[in-house]
């Protein structure tokens, strides 16, 4: 596939390019260093709250660094025990398999 993107003429014939083109015309919004592929996170603004609603589809626990494009202090959420998790940092994921997080930045 050849286009145009942001003005610059673009070749994508990997899904590693496209994913290249798409965060120069939209930065994304959530990136896990490594790269996660059974991480699925779903972004609400509620109240002026950033939630990141984050689960691991995968069958191995999950360690890897985040950041976020919401701005602000982070605090993570267990949504199962409906309480704060103070031992893990805003900026560290750290998930089991099949479960589910949320990342709020207030």
């Amino acid at each position: 596939y050849q286009d145009a993107v942001a003005g610059v003429p673009t070749t994508v014939s990997t899904p590693g390019d496209l994913l290249r083109a798409l965060a120069e015309v939209a930065p994304p919004d959530l990136v896990l260093k490594p790269a996660q592929p059974d991480i699925r996170y779903r972004h609400l603004v509620v109240d002026g709250r950033h939630l990141y609603f984050i689960t691991n589809e995968g069958g191995e626990p999950v360690g890897t660094g985040i950041t976020v494009s919401a701005r602000g202090e982070g605090v993570w959420w267990d949504p199962y025990a409906a309480e704060v998790i103070p031992e893990v940092p805003p900026d560290w994921l750290l998930i089991l398999p099949y479960e589910s997080r949320v990342l709020c930045i207030l």
